[in-house]
C-alpha cells in the first residue's frame, strides 16, 4: 500500500476513533469498562496519529512511538501535575489523564499491538491486490528507475528571475561563469526592475527577457517558457544564489544517468547573517519546509533557488500552475502540480548558497510562511491528501503522460524557501 493511501486511511480512522472517545467520555457513566474503553481508544489515537504524520514507518516502529507516548503520559501522572492541570482546565484530562493506574499500561500495550497487527495485515492485503498492472513511478520514498544513460548531449538553460537585485545578480552571474560545465543559455527575467539589473545581465552575456507582471511566478514562468523552446533541461536560480563550481556538472550528470529523472532539487546553505540565523534558516525554515511538504504531499518540495527540470515536465504542468498569481510560492505551487510519475528527486548534498535576507526579520519570515496557506488555497484540491492518494493509485503503464484526474488538456513573492 502506498504511503499516501495509508495516510488517508489512518486519518479517516483517527477521526472516527476520536469521535468514539469523546462519546465514551461525555455520554457514558464512569465505570471500569468505560475506563478501559477510553484507554484503548486513546492508544489507538496515538498509533493512528503517528501513521498520519509518518505513513512510511513500518507498523512496529509506529507502535513503538505510540507506546512510548502512552507510557510516558501515564508515568507523568505520578507527578500529580496532570491532576492539578485538569482541575484548572478540564479538557486537559483528554490528553494527559489524571492519576496513574498500572492497568492502563496493559490496555495500551494490547491496543497498540492489535492496531499494529491490523495495520500490517491491511497493508499486505492492499499491496497484493494492487501489485498487478502497477506503473513504475519515481518519487519520494520510491527508488529511482534506473535506465540506460542518455547518449546525446543535454542542452541546459539557467533561468534567473530578478527584480531590482543588481547588487546580488552580479556575483550570481560571476559564479555561473566559473562552472565546470557551462550553461548553454543564461536567461535573466527582468521583472519590471528600476535598477541596473538588466545592464548587469547583458554585461555578463545573459539573455534578458522583460516581464511586466510583478511577482516571482510570472517572472519564473516567463523564463521557463523561453528556455523550453530549445533546451533539454531548465535549471533555476535566484539572483542571490551563488552556485558552487560543480553545480551544473552534477545536475547534468544526474539527468544523463537516469532518463526517469524529471526534476532534481537540493538544499540551501545561507550567507549574510550570523551562524545562529544560518542554522535556523537551513534546518527549521528550509528543512521544515522539506519535511512537512514531503509528509503531506508524499513527494519532495522543489526548492526554487536550486532545482532543474526537463523541458517536457514544464510543458506538461504549465497549463495548470497559477503562473499569474504573484501572492503564492511558485516552487510550492509547482510541487503540488507535479506527480510521482514525473520523477522527483531530492539530493541533500546538492546545496546552494543563498542570502539569509528573507529570514532576518519577523515580518519577512511570517509573510513567507503565510504564503504557504495561500498557495495551498490557490491549488485546492490538488494539494489535498485524498487527491494525492488518487495520483498514487496503481495505473496501467502507458507511453503518453496521463492528466490529473478530472482535468482536460487545457486546464494559475519569493518562492517557499526564499
Amino acid at each position: 500500500m502506498l504511503p499516501s493511501r495509508r495516510r488517508v486511511m489512518a486519518l479517516t480512522g483517527l477521526v472516527l476513533v476520536i469521535a468514539a472517545g469523546l462519546l465514551v467520555h461525555a455520554a457514558l457513566p464512569d465505570t471500569a469498562v468505560t475506563d478501559i474503553a477510553g484507554d484503548a481508544l486513546y492508544a489507538l489515537v496515538a498509533y493512528l496519529l503517528v501513521v498520519v504524520l509518518a505513513p512510511r514507518l513500518p507498523a512496529w516502529a509506529a507502535g513503538a512511538i505510540a507506546a512510548s507516548w502512552c507510557i510516558g503520559v501515564e508515568l507523568f501522572q505520578l507527578t500529580g501535575i496532570p491532576l492539578r492541570a485538569a482541575a484548572a482546565f478540564p479538557p486537559v484530562v483528554l490528553v494527559l489523564g489524571t492519576v496513574f493506574d498500572p492497568r492502563d499500561l496493559v490496555v495500551y500495550a494490547v491496543s497498540i499491538a492489535g492496531a499494529a497487527l491490523l495495520d500490517t495485515l491491511l497493508r499486505a492485503l492492499l499491496s497484493r491486490g494492487g501489485a498487478h498492472g502497477r506503473a513504475r513511478r519515481v518519487g519520494a520514498g520510491h527508488a529511482p528507475a534506473r535506465v540506460k544513460a542518455v547518449s546525446h548531449p543535454l542542452r541546459i538553460a539557467v533561468v534567473i528571475p530578478c527584480r531590482d537585485d543588481a547588487e546580488f545578480l552580479e556575483p550570481c552571474l560571476t559564479a555561473l561563469a566559473a562552472q565546470t560545465r557551462m550553461p548553454d543559455r543564461v536567461i535573466v527575467v527582468d521583472n519590471a526592475s528600476s535598477d541596473a539589473s538588466a545592464d548587469v545581465a547583458r554585461r555578463h552575456g545573459a539573455e534578458v527577457v522583460r516581464e511586466e507582471l510583478v511577482g516571482i511566478w510570472p517572472a519564473a514562468a516567463r523564463g521557463y517558457d523561453v528556455a523550453a523552446t530549445d533546451v533539454d533541461l531548465i535549471a533555476r536560480l535566484d539572483a542571490d544564489s551563488r552556485p558552487h563550481p560543480d553545480w551544473l556538472e552534477r545536475v547534468e550528470r544526474a539527468f544523463r544517468d537516469d532518463e526517469g529523472l524529471g526534476v532534481l532539487t537540493g538544499g540551501a546553505e545561507f550567507y549574510g547573517s550570523n551562524r545562529l540565523v544560518h542554522y535556523l534558516a537551513e534546518h527549521w525554515y528550509i528543512g521544515g519546509g522539506h519535511f512537512w511538504v514531503n509528509l503531506w504531499l508524499g513527494q519532495p518540495l522543489v526548492f526554487g533557488s536550486n532545482f532543474a527540470m526537463r523541458s517536457d515536465v514544464w510543458r506538461r504542468v504549465e497549463p495548470f500552475v497559477a503562473r499569474t498569481n504573484p501572492s503564492i510560492h511558485d516552487d510550492l505551487d509547482l510541487t503540488i502540480r507535479l506527480r510521482p510519475a514525473d520523477g522527483i528527486r531530492y539530493d541533500r548534498t546538492l546545496r546552494m548558497p543563498v542570502s539569509s535576507r528573507p529570514v532576518v526579520t519577523q515580518r519577512g519570515l511570517w509573510r513567507r510562511v503565510g504564503r504557504v496557506v495561500t498557495t495551498f488555497a490557490a491549488s485546492w484540491p490538488e494539494g489535498a491528501a485524498w487527491r494525492r492518494a488518487e495520483l498514487d493509485a496503481p495505473v496501467p503503464e502507458q507511453s503518453a503522460p496521463e492528466l490529473w484526474p478530472g482535468e482536460d488538456e487545457t486546464g494559475l513573492a519569493p518562492e517557499f524557501g526564499r
